[in-house]
């Protein structure tokens, strides 16, 4: 019999399989893991809901067996209704105000209802437009269109699903919330928000012309000023802007463009290869600029110079070989015109014809040990800055002042009250050589080493440069902008004068004529691109070149100084800069 029972069991099981060979098996779990099962629950993220407002109501069911312990019931298993009506996600986002009922169904078992209240909070909407105005044929980029919503008591409310509003121009809807005018006139727009309606708002679309009142045309150059070299690479850049009747700015640019002496340029940069005086006007609109006049000159080449340089080291070791090569090579290329740093060039950038070498004997006529270097050994080791620029027998700079016909002298020492890194004195300019001695010592100062930056810039002085601004929070002079802007600094028009305070923190200054520029004029201070010599600067130099004395220029270089003789009647002490 036990045997007839378990055969009977083995033909019942193989006919189910049998029957159901078109299912795909299933674990055995599938059926009976939630067999005991008695009650499911739904779970609501929320059960309030704001229209438009509010993120979708997401919602999660789960059971729980006859031992009140909760099961986790996957999903493939349950199904949900909204308002009776099958549901294909577990989210909900009402369309309307009312009560939305939610219900789930495992098997024979349902959940109790729960329910979600929509309200609508919106009290206004007012639309936005990107621009009120939108300039036809100038414009190619449409209008966008938002709104503004709030609640009764005007609070902003932020719109979680934009496709919710309606967007109308001249009551005909618009898709992608935009609108690209075809004609000038005015336009009415609107925004729909569920029952809310925003008031009409007005977009106009103008004719250009018919707006546009003034044109007024810059001219911007690293350099600052409207001077030029003809055949230099970098070009003067135009930017002209357009007003209405009150002045007011108009976006507007399409139309313009860029004369030159009556001929259309090509963009909005100027260069020429030809020396001249080129008058610069934007049209457009059916009006026409002031003129701005930009004068290009002739480059030209002057004879080369090179300048003996000993650098006298007291109480500090003299840096490596190589360190003095490199700022050789460093001076030698700023006198030379060419770029050390990233920024472009001032326009009047130019090459200087002065080079310097390192001085390969002494006054006596013995070879130095290394070109250029004469160490000292005092044995102070630090100095006051009152004490190095005199005359004193204890001043070692003065002691060890070689003649400056011969030598541009470069004194090294520590200077621990100073508030320079430099110093550099003014030529005295005379129409004979003179043979007769300073009664002062000439040259350039550097505080704690050798700084090939600080070298430029005081050797500069050194050939009669001045600094490109008044005021010098550095040296503790502070003037007005009244008394900056009444005098040139420096007596070279391509070099914009501008005011110096402490709060230059990067490249660009602001010249007295209210003309932003970049700094990189080696006689400006930090922060500066340092990278130029301009024009009128060489121009300068150069004459210091042919009429300065105690320069070791060909002039004075085979000059004997005769001893005993004083200058300090003709030659006051000279001025010093930092």
């Amino acid at each position: 019999m036990k045997n007839l029972f378990l055969r009977n069991g083995i033909y019942f099981l193989i006919i189910l399989l049998a029957g159901c060979e078109e299912r795909k098996p299933q674990p055995i779990n599938d059926f009976y893991l939630f067999a005991d099962i008695d009650r499911i629950k739904v779970t609501l993220s929320s059960s309030q809901y704001s229209l438009y407002i509010s993120p979708p109501v997401t919602f999660s069911a789960e059971g729980t067996n006859s031992s009140g312990k909760r099961v986790v019931i996957p999903d493939s298993l349950l199904s949900f209704t909204l308002n009776g009506q099958p549901l294909g996600e577990k989210r909900v986002i009402p369309s309307d105000t009312g009560a939305y009922v939610i219900q789930a169904r495992f098997g024979y078992l349902e959940s109790a209802p729960v329910t979600i209240r929509a309200s609508n909070i919106i009290s206004s909407v007012e639309v936005v437009l990107s621009r009120p105005l939108f300039y036809f044929n100038e414009e190619s980029s449409p209008v966008s269109i938002s709104a503004i919503i709030r609640d009764k008591d005007r609070n902003l409310l932020n719109l979680l699903d934009s496709s919710s509003l309606k967007v109308l121009v001249d009551d005909i809807p618009q898709a992608n919330h935009s609108f690209l005018p075809m004609r000038p006139g005015e336009f009415r727009v609107k925004a729909i928000l569920g029952q809310q309606e925003s008031k009409p708002t007005i977009l106009k679309s103008v004719d250009p012309a018919n707006v546009a009142r003034h044109v007024r045309l810059t001219a911007h150059s690293i350099g600052g000023t409207h001077l030029g070299i003809a055949g230099k690479n970098e070009p003067f850049k135009f930017q002209a802007k357009v007003y209405d009747e009150n002045f007011n700015e108009l976006p507007l640019s399409k139309d313009i463009r860029f004369l030159s002496n009556g001929s259309q340029i090509n963009g909005a940069t100027f260069g020429s290869p030809h020396a001249g005086v080129y008058k610069i006007t934007a049209r457009g609109y059916g009006l026409v600029s002031e003129p701005i006049e930009i004068i290009m000159r002739q480059e030209r080449a002057y004879p080369g110079v090179t300048l003996p340089v000993i650098v006298h080291f007291i109480d500090i070791a003299p840096p490596s070989d190589n360190e003095l090569s490199r700022v050789l090579e460093s001076l030698n290329a700023a006198f030379r015109g060419d770029n050390r740093d990233t920024l472009a060039q001032d326009p009047n950038s130019v090459n200087t014809y002065i080079q310097f070498s390192w001085a390969t004997h002494s006054p006596d006529g013995t070879k130095l040990a290394r070109p250029g270097v004469h160490e000292v050994t005092v044995g102070r080791g630090q100095y006051k800055a009152s004490e190095i620029s005199n005359s004193e027998p204890d001043n070692p700079c003065w002691t060890n002042f070689w003649n400056p016909n011969r030598y541009m002298n470069v004194w090294v020492l520590k200077i621990p009250d100073a508030q320079w890194s430099g110093l550099g004195s003014l030529p005295f300019v005379s129409d004979i050589p003179r043979s007769d001695p300073p009664n002062w010592p000439h040259g350039t100062w550097l505080n704690g080493g050798l700084h090939w930056f600080t070298l430029i810039h005081e050797f500069g002085h050194n050939l009669g440069l001045y600094h490109t601004f008044n005021g010098s929070p550095v040296s503790g002079i502070y003037l007005s902008k009244e008394e900056s802007c009444a005098r040139d600094a420096d007596g070279c028009e391509d070099t914009p004068n501008y005011q110096r305070t402490d709060t230059e923190r990067n490249h660009t200054r602001v010249s007295c004529t209210g003309a932003s520029f970049i700094s990189t004029n080696y006689m400006d201070y930090d922060p500066t691109a340092g990278n130029s010599f301009t024009y009128d600067q060489r121009t300068l130099m150069r004459n210091r070149i042919e009429n300065a004395i105690w320069l070791p220029t060909l002039r004075n270089r085979n000059l004997r100084i005769a001893a005993g003789t004083s200058s300090a009647k003709t030659f006051p002490r000279p001025v010093i800069l930092p």
